[in-house]
């Protein structure tokens, strides 16, 4: 599973979100966590899977607030290693608001 860790006095910031996206095995309960650092908040992450992979082959997307710019970016994780930090950023244009949702839903069920 993927997801954010939420500690409030960690970072400054919004309420509840630190910089630190997570991925849990569930049957071995590791963690594996990737800290973009203090004034970058992270959206919960969405896992683009590979087709026909391994459980945790795809990539995790996830939009970044930057503090420092004031502006969002789309993060680009290999989700099989979160640690390593983002393959890509996306800069976009202007701020997403904190808690904006997404889905990687296959084109094949739209």
């Amino acid at each position: 599973g993927y997801g954010l860790e939420m500690n409030p006095s960690a970072y400054p910031g919004p309420p509840g979100f630190t910089a630190r996206v997570l991925k849990l095995d569930r049957q071995s309960g590791d963690v594996e966590a990737l800290d973009l650092g203090p004034g970058a908040h992270p959206g919960e992450p969405v896992l683009a899977a590979s087709a026909g992979g391994s459980e945790d082959e795809g990539w995790l997307l996830s939009l970044m607030h930057d503090d420092a710019s004031g502006r969002a970016q789309l993060l680009v994780i290999d989700a099989t290693d979160i640690a390593a930090g983002p393959i890509a950023r996306v800069m976009l244009p202007l701020r997403v608001p904190y808690g904006f949702h997404g889905a990687w839903v296959p084109s094949a069920t739209v």
